[in-house]
C-alpha cells in the first residue's frame, strides 16, 4: 500500500460545470467508480453517499464534501472540497474522518509506488485547470490576506505602545486608510471563499447578511471575519503587554548573546 495526502489551495473555485469536467477527466483516466460523501452533520439528508448524478441533482451547496474515485486496479483518489474552513464536520470516511479548521486536501492510494507521483501530478493539474479562480491569483490573495491580518495585529500592538502609537498619530490618514482597506479586503475574501458550489446563489454578502438578521450565526463568513479580526487585535495587545513586561530583559539578553559571539 502506497498513499499520500496533500493540501491544495482552498481559494480554488469550482462550479457545476467545472465539477462535471473533473468527473469526465476522472472517467477518461479510468476512474469510473465515483461517489460523493457529505458530512454527517446534514441531518436533513437521510443518506450521506451519493452518485455523481444524485449529487448534482440535489442542487445544494454543502460546506464540505469528499469526491471519491476508484479504478479497476484498486487505486483510489479522494478530494476534500471545503467551502468554509471554520466548518466542523465528520465524515463516514477513513481518510477524512473529521475536519476542524482544515484546508482542502486530496488523498491518493495505489499498490504501485511508480504510479503514485504521476497520480499526484494528475490531481494537481486537474484542480488547477478546472478552477474558475487561477492558482496564481489564489496565492496572491492568500499572501495579501496574511499581510492584512498582520497589519491588524500591528494596530492592536500600537494601542498600548507609545512609540508605535505616536508614529501612527503622525501619519493618521495613511494608517487609517490602510486599516480600512485591510478590513474590507478581509471581508471581501472571506465572503467569496473557494470550494465547490453546485448551485448558483445570490451575492454572498447579501446571503450572509440575511443569515445574520435571521439569527443564523453558525458558519457565517461575516461573523468569522469579525472574530478573526478581533483575535488579531487581541494578539497585538497581548504582545504589547508581554513586551512591556519583558521587553527590556529580552533586549539585554540579545545584547549579551551578541557580545559573547
Amino acid at each position: 500500500m502506497f498513499s499520500r495526502k496533500s493540501d491544495f489551495s482552498g481559494r480554488l473555485l469550482f462550479d457545476r460545470k467545472s465539477f462535471i469536467e473533473i468527473i469526465e477527466k476522472f472517467k477518461t483516466a479510468g476512474f469510473s467508480d465515483i461517489v460523493i460523501v457529505i458530512p454527517n452533520e446534514y441531518k436533513a439528508f437521510k443518506k450521506k453517499t451519493f452518485t455523481v448524478e444524485e449529487f448534482v441533482n440535489l442542487n445544494y451547496n454543502f460546506l464540505a464534501q469528499i469526491l471519491i474515485a476508484k479504478n479497476n486496479d484498486n487505486e483510489t483518489i479522494k478530494i476534500l472540497f471545503i467551502n468554509n474552513s471554520n466548518f466542523e464536520a465528520s465524515f463516514n470516511d477513513t481518510s477524512f474522518p473529521s475536519i476542524s479548521s482544515e484546508s482542502s486536501k486530496f488523498f491518493v492510494y495505489t499498490n504501485d509506488p511508480v504510479r503514485l507521483p504521476g497520480l499526484i501530478d494528475f490531481i494537481k493539474s486537474l484542480l488547477r485547470e478546472s478552477s474558475l479562480r487561477g492558482p496564481i491569483l489564489s496565492k496572491i490573495q492568500n499572501y495579501l490576506l496574511f499581510i492584512a491580518y498582520f497589519y491588524i495585529g500591528i494596530v492592536g500592538f500600537a494601542i498600548l505602545n507609545p512609540t508605535v502609537k505616536n508614529l501612527i498619530n503622525n501619519q493618521i490618514g495613511l494608517f487609517s486608510t490602510l486599516f480600512i482597506f485591510c478590513l474590507l479586503y478581509i471581508f471581501s475574501l472571506n465572503i467569496k471563499p473557494g470550494g465547490l458550489y453546485i448551485n448558483k446563489f445570490e451575492h454572498p454578502f447579501v446571503s450572509f447578511t440575511k443569515r445574520i438578521f435571521s439569527c443564523d450565526f453558525k458558519n457565517n463568513p461575516i461573523i468569522n471575519s469579525l472574530i478573526s479580526i478581533i483575535k488579531f487585535v487581541l494578539a497585538g495587545l497581548f504582545l504589547q503587554i508581554i513586551w512591556g513586561l519583558l521587553g527590556e530583559w529580552i533586549m539585554n539578553t540579545i545584547k549579551f548573546l551578541l557580545k559573547i559571539n
